[in-house]
């Protein structure tokens, strides 16, 4: 069975307006706006290892997984499922879902590029 590691957006927006990302610099690129429910995580997971060995599963691509309010919900239904799971962030909206703190993935990294305010400023359009 060939082993796959997958990368889904469980939101369709993003806090920021990078110029390196579609979200940001392709004028009439826009994801379909809103939150994946828990449930068709579920699904989308079963068919996945039904038909492969998932390796792990990045709840992100090119939005940003912190904004979804049952984040720590989708983190345990990956876990549960036995597969590893990865998280990214520019950390402008951790506090308000919890997260990383309180769904403790396999995996979180942090999207900076610049060590001072001024070049993450530029490359992270609205960042801070």
């Amino acid at each position: 069975m060939k082993r796959f590691s997958f990368d889904i957006d469980v939101v369709g927006a993003c806090n920021l307006r990078c110029p390196s990302c579609p979200q940001g610099n392709i004028k009439d690129y826009r994801l379909p706006h809103g939150f994946m429910e828990p449930e068709l995580l579920r699904r989308i997971i079963e068919k996945a290892r039904s038909e492969c060995k998932v390796t792990g599963i990045g709840l992100f691509s090119w939005a940003e997984p912190m904004l979804h309010p049952k984040l720590p919900d989708l983190v345990r239904i990956v876990q549960e499922a036995g597969i590893s799971c990865f998280l990214s962030s520019n950390l402008k909206h951790t506090a308000e879902c919890g997260c990383p703190y309180g769904c403790n993935p396999f995996s979180f990294r942090i999207s900076a590029s610049g060590f001072t305010q001024e070049v993450y400023g530029h490359s992270h359009r609205e960042g801070y």
